[in-house]
């Protein structure tokens, strides 16, 4: 357990000290958390694959893009933290993304049961054409009585 003077992160699951992850590549050491635990300094300990970062280098940036990591005392190997929840915090763009396709996904088994079910394919389509087809009926007029009777 960390000491209470080290900041905790509600948002990654961590503390200032400890080690994370973004990618599963890398490896990087939080330092300077904001109170909150919103934003935190990462330093990189572990260059990932990618290299889109070099060891030593600093980066701040928001405690839910990264994982809690520990290292295995058998092997030595960096490996996520055992019971470590992944997403707690999901990103808004994230998460309207994951809505999304779940929505598409759900419309297009909905539209497949429809099409082959009791329908079928054809009578599916008719339907649906048939009812885009109808005529619409005039919105309704009353006239006023006074001026009819005005014109005569």
């Amino acid at each position: 357990m960390k000491d209470s003077s080290s900041i905790y992160s509600p948002y990654g699951g961590y503390h200032e000290g400890d080690h994370v992850t973004r990618d599963g590549s890398d490896v990087q050491l939080v330092k300077d958390m904001t109170s909150d635990g919103f934003a935190a300094t990462f330093v990189c300990v572990v260059a990932p694959l990618s290299g889109w970062c070099a060891i030593g280098d600093e980066e701040n940036n928001a405690c839910r893009r990264y994982e809690r990591v520990t290292r295995n005392a058998e092997t030595g190997a960096w490996q996520l933290t055992p019971g470590h929840r992944q997403w707690e915090y999901i990103d808004p763009f994230d998460l309207v993304h994951k809505l999304a396709e779940s929505v598409c996904r759900e419309m297009t088994e909905i539209v497949k049961s429809l099409a082959g079910g009791t329908v079928g394919g054809a009578g599916f389509a008719r339907a649906w054409s048939d009812r885009m087809h109808l005529q619409k009926s005039r919105v309704y007029y009353r006239r006023n009585p006074k001026r009819r009777a005005l014109r005569k």
